[in-house]
């Protein structure tokens, strides 16, 4: 499980922000997938609750007007498993996508942190920092034993700019 990846959006605004962990139905394609490597510690915080579905996808909760991950609480929005969440969760806005057939990651425009920074100096740095992350001996062995992770996001392809191409052997 990786959890080094450098996080852009400071917590502060994340946890005012009405966006992430939320989707419009219980099979949304947004929804968090989880790598066959991440289950076992996610098993170990949840203890015989079943919460991912058979294609890898964690589980919604339907609300009243949208659903919202299983894991989410909606009372102080945060994760109640936060510090075993997903690569994908870790990741985003950031996405790992297939794009002509290749690995890219791309960027989620919805995010509204996104709207606001979207190619000034700080997105920019952390483009490159994120790059150099994916370089890393470690990300690639992650990424191959996790290959599910790659996703085609291509259904959403207007609500996505394409960042950079990453190399998993």
């Amino acid at each position: 499980m990786l959890t080094d990846i450098p996080q852009y959006i400071p917590s502060s605004v994340c946890l005012k922000c009405d966006v992430c962990c939320r989707f419009e139905h219980p099979t949304d394609g947004w929804r968090p997938k989880v790598g066959e490597t991440e289950k076992a510690p996610i098993d170990n915080v949840i203890r015989g609750k079943k919460w991912i579905d058979p294609q890898g996808f964690i589980y919604m909760h339907q609300g009243q007007s949208q659903c919202h991950c299983m894991f989410f609480n909606t009372a102080d929005q945060t994760c109640q498993i936060y510090k075993e969440r997903p690569f994908e969760c870790i990741l985003y806005p950031f996405l790992l996508m297939e794009h002509e057939s290749k690995p890219w990651i791309g960027v989620h425009l919805a995010c509204p942190h996104i709207q606001q920074h979207y190619g000034d100096a700080t997105y920019q740095a952390f483009a490159e920092q994120l790059k150099t992350y994916f370089r890393q001996d470690h990300v690639k062995k992650f990424l191959s034993a996790n290959p599910s992770l790659v996703r085609d996001f291509s259904m959403y392809r207007d609500q996505i700019n394409m960042v950079f191409p990453i190399d998993i052997p």
